[in-house]
């Protein structure tokens, strides 16, 4: 079983994106870290469902509650904060600046084109809506 971090735009003219690395629980932690330290908002802030909507949907004790869908500028300026932190920290970053520049790719097109999105964590890889 793996967990894939997925980057879900509510318009179909940007296509998703899924990251294994960027989902790694270490990796979010480190992260979000990162990014309180530049005066970022963690990424974490940008899922929906949250992790702890997930963790009780998975015991059977709730299910989530509706989508929140976020504005895409201030998760890009996250993942910006977090790449220039990488930069000026050779190392820091290892293994997930692909994941990132392509996260950052996506997130600049979809404020030019005033599409929303959110991130979700799934365990299986495979968003529910595409069973």
């Amino acid at each position: 079983m793996s967990i894939c971090l997925w980057l879900v735009f509510d318009d179909p003219v940007i296509t998703r994106l899924r990251s294994e690395t960027l989902a790694r629980a270490s990796n979010v932690a480190r992260l979000d870290e990162i990014a309180v330290a530049q005066d970022a908002v963690c990424l974490e802030n940008f899922c929906s469902p949250t992790v702890l909507e997930i963790c009780r949907s998975l015991v059977g004790e709730e299910e989530p509650g509706p989508l929140k869908w976020f504005e895409p500028r201030d998760a890009l300026q996250t993942v910006v904060a977090i790449l220039r932190y990488g930069d000026s920290h050779p190392g820091a970053l290892r293994g997930i600046v692909r994941d990132l520049r392509t996260f950052e790719r996506a997130l600049e097109e979809a404020v030019r084109k005033k599409v929303r999105f959110r991130l979700q964590l799934d365990y299986r890889g495979v968003l529910p809506e595409e069973e």
